[in-house]
């Protein structure tokens, strides 16, 4: 490979370096690649500077040697140094005549002259190989550039034959036999897809056809479902009206009220004189509560006193509650019965309906009937009663003694409590007392029932005498 090359600026190049730049080993080098005006005006000012550097040191280093020499020899006569230097740089002799004759100053300025001449003749040769060197560049790149017009004319040109050939086989028809077959191929696929076509679209108008009678289907369903449920409501209430006025329209004279009237006595009697032997007294909010459970029947008393309350009074609220058919059971025991009056006896006396859920049939209703009355005993209390009506023909509900208070007697008594004060006024104070017997219904509710009828006494209280539990604590 070729040495690299650096050409000098300032100083003197010598013809070998010259011969080496224009070497033909980097001619070839100059040939394939181009280089650019900037970069060779760089590498030349870099080896210009170093070049000069290197003359300096080695001009130091001759003048210091000749001035040892001139030591060592003082006859002879030593010489400038201006014409040493020259002598060093130019490698020929002084003229005899010039050291002989002539002064130092027009030696030196001879010697001057000379240098510049020959400077000036390096750097013109320099010139004219740089642009030897430009020139062979620039027809190494027009050359590749012809190559490069040929050879596009001659893709051009096989190009344009291709495609004239393509032609002529299109235009003539010469297909060969693979394209037939791929031709046919292709024939069938679209004969298959467009048959595909006709099918999906037949399909698409079966479902949509399918769709619009699924849909009226479901319309006219939901409208017979309608139709259905406001049939079934209004069978409901002709059955219900059925059974009060057909299965079970009693009418009630006053004769017959007054004797359920005297039963109802006898039961209540019944159940004092029975007492509730070893029954433990308890007390709930002031209530004095004695029970018994015998025989699926409930027997119970409960008492309390209100102070300054009058027995007149809490006796006619408990009055119109009870013509409101206001219950005091459980939401849950409310939501699943009703009550209706179904006859006025006289003021007093009222013949009234319950309807209970019937535990045979989901959705149906069983019918009992209950007297409500209300009259005032020979001690002067008030009684409120409710009694179950008994009925002489057979039941049309094979199990409604799982109902509760099918069989009821419950007497509400309001007594009068005189109190006398210091001053010899009297307070009138009034006592409740709640006995008599009821069903329980099943064996599974009993518990439910009872208790029911406990906490019933804490609504009652609240309803017709006012609320138990006061901030002010004026029931005491």
């Amino acid at each position: 490979m070729c040495d690299e090359y650096e050409l000098p600026y300032d100083g003197a190049p010598t013809p070998e370096s010259v011969e080496t730049l224009y070497s033909p080993c980097n001619a070839t080098r100059h040939e394939a690649e181009i280089i650019s005006p900037s970069l060779r005006k760089s590498s030349v000012a870099s080896s210009s500077s170093s070049a000069s550097a290197s003359s300096k040191a080695a001009s130091t280093k001759a003048q210091k040697k000749r001035a040892a020499t001139t030591a060592k020899k003082p006859k002879k006569q030593p010489m400038p140094a201006a014409v040493e230097d020259s002598e060093m740089q130019d490698g020929s002799e002084p003229h005899p005549d010039e050291q002989q004759t002539g002064s130092p100053t027009s030696k030196k300025a001879a010697m001057a002259m000379r240098k510049q001449a020959s400077l000036d003749q390096r750097r013109r040769r320099n010139r004219e190989a740089m642009q030897r060197a430009r020139q062979r560049d620039k027809d190494y790149m027009d050359g590749l550039r012809d190559s490069a017009r040929d050879l596009e004319r001659k893709h051009n040109a096989l190009l344009a034959q291709v495609n004239e050939r393509i032609a002529q086989i299109s235009i003539t028809g010469q297909l060969n036999e693979r394209a037939r077959g791929l031709q046919g191929r292709l024939q069938s696929a679209r004969d298959q897809a467009e048959a595909l076509k006709r099918q999906n679209l037949q399909f698409l108008d079966e479902i949509g056809d399918r769709i619009k009678r699924e849909d009226r289907m479901e319309g006219l369903l939901r409208e017979l479902m309608r139709e259905q449920s406001t049939q079934e409501l209004m069978l409901t209430e002709i059955f219900r009206e059925s059974i009060s006025e057909s299965q079970m329209s009693i009418f009630y004279t006053e004769e017959r009220a007054m004797r359920e009237i005297m039963r109802s006595r006898s039961d209540r009697c019944q159940v004092e004189r029975q007492g509730f032997a070893g029954a433990a007294v308890g007390d709930i909010f002031g209530w004095s509560t004695q029970y018994l459970y015998e025989d699926k029947h409930f027997f119970f008393s409960f008492a309390k006193t209100f102070r300054n309350q009058s027995a007149a009074r809490v006796m006619d609220q408990n009055w119109m509650n009870a013509m409101k058919m206001v219950s005091y059971r459980s939401a849950s025991e409310i939501a699943a019965q009703r009550w209706q009056t179904l006859q006025k006896i006289n003021d007093d006396t009222y013949l009234i309906a319950r309807e209970a859920l019937d535990p045979e049939k989901d959705g149906e209703y069983v019918r009992l009937l209950y007297l409500r009355f209300r009259l005032r005993e020979p001690d002067g209390s008030f009684a409120i009663v409710t009694q179950s009506v008994l009925r002489e023909e057979a039941s049309p509900y094979e199990r409604v003694g799982e109902i509760w208070a099918t069989d009821a007697c419950m007497w509400t008594l309001f007594t009068p409590v005189a109190e006398r004060r210091r001053d010899g006024s009297e307070l009138e104070h009034c006592q409740v007392k709640m006995v008599g017997k009821s069903t329980v219904g099943s064996e599974t509710t009993a518990r439910t029932n009872i208790l029911e009828s406990i906490l019933g006494l804490l609504r009652w209280e609240n309803a017709n005498v006012g609320p138990m539990l006061s901030l002010d604590n004026s029931s005491s």
